[in-house]
């Protein structure tokens, strides 16, 4: 009872203007979906990393991007330690999606999303995963992504606690990038979870959400070439979405989080020694079911259905109505065309707003 309280909680904070939004992170045209699971997730297990693990903050622009989130997730933090913590996990959460660029720059947000090593970072199939192997070894990598990043923050913990701070970037929307300092062990912690997260809006999942049975396709869905059988469900829209239609997912995301940021807890007390809960968590919440695909409509799973309803579609069709290209190398073809026609776009319009 308390965890459905907890539940509606998240899914009222997720609500904007009476629509449902994206699982997204913060913009100034995007809710802060994965920011929110994150924050929701830490209050409630009040999981509290050690005070002296922590470096001590320095003078900076994190300060700033801090104070944004307290003010626009209404929350406060009780030290100043616990805000650079706040800061650096968010950043990481963050950085799956921006990698440091703002959501306004489109042609370095498109060429990274459709990157082949981005896939898994997400939870999506990358280009050669086809057919049932290529669920599995998604899946696989998946994983993989998820344990590399706590064998980073492993690599940083046994570093003095000055070392752990490191350089990145953060998009700030009309400012672009920004550098801000951060606590590395937090910052991977956050591209942990983000990844987790995904896992569950970018998968088809059992109905009680334990195990996946279905890896979307977003490269070549975008892309062109795309063929369900092989290839998979392209990318869906409506999985994405973070309203009350989607309560079982939300339920599995937070439930999935807090047993990483649990497991986590005791990784960092072991300056990374402590793996073994990782491991459980993965077994537990990414473990996949065999025998659901294309012929049996994905075992009539009513989130394949809903999968269907807003897929990705590629981006020259959806945008400039040209034909779908081919499938080995056409991504990238597909991206050189766009960026193009939106610099052409671009100069387009500025000129059309020069004569007014």
């Amino acid at each position: 009872m308390r965890f459905r309280l907890l539940l509606l909680v998240v899914i009222g904070m997720l609500e904007v203007s009476g629509r449902a939004e994206a699982f997204t992170v913060n913009s100034g045209f995007t809710d802060p979906c994965h920011e929110r699971f994150t924050m929701v997730t830490h209050f409630q297990t009040r999981v509290r990393i050690p005070s002296e693990l922590i470096p001590d903050a320095p003078e900076g622009a994190w300060e700033s991007f801090i104070k944004a989130i307290e003010k626009q997730m209404a929350i406060s933090f009780e030290s100043r330690g616990e805000r650079f913590y706040y800061a650096s996990l968010l950043a990481g959460v963050r950085a799956n999606d921006t990698d440091g660029h703002s959501t306004l720059n489109l042609n370095a947000l498109r060429s990274m999303h459709v990157h082949p090593e981005m896939q898994y970072e997400h939870f999506l199939r990358a280009q050669d995963d086809d057919y049932e192997q290529g669920n599995i070894h998604a899946i696989e990598m998946g994983r993989e992504k998820i344990l590399y990043f706590f064998e980073l923050m492993k690599q940083f913990l046994i570093l003095p606690r000055a070392s752990q701070i490191i350089d990145v970037g953060i998009a700030m929307d009309f400012h672009g990038e920004v550098k801000i300092q951060v606590w590395a062990v937090a910052f991977f912690l956050g591209k942990a979870l983000h990844t987790l997260q995904d896992s569950f809006s970018h998968t088809i999942r059992t109905d009680d959400m334990m195990r996946i049975i279905h890896v979307l396709n977003y490269v070549e869905a975008v892309g062109g070439g795309w063929e369900e059988e092989r290839d998979g469900l392209r990318h869906s829209d409506a999985m994405d979405e973070c309203g009350e239609e989607m309560g079982p997912v939300l339920e599995g995301v937070l439930g999935a989080s807090n047993d990483l940021i649990f497991a986590a807890e005791a990784f960092i007390q072991s300056a990374g020694e402590d793996d073994l809960p990782v491991q459980v968590v993965l077994d537990k919440w990414t473990s996949y079911q065999e025998g659901c695909d294309m012929s049996n409509d994905y075992c009539d799973s009513v989130w394949a259905k809903r999968a269907s309803e807003h897929p990705t579609l590629p981006y020259l069709e959806s945008y400039f109505g040209c034909q779908s290209l081919e499938r080995k190398g056409g991504t990238w073809l597909a991206m050189g065309i766009l960026v193009t026609c939106l610099v052409f776009w671009g100069l387009r319009r500025r000129k059309c707003l020069t004569k007014k």
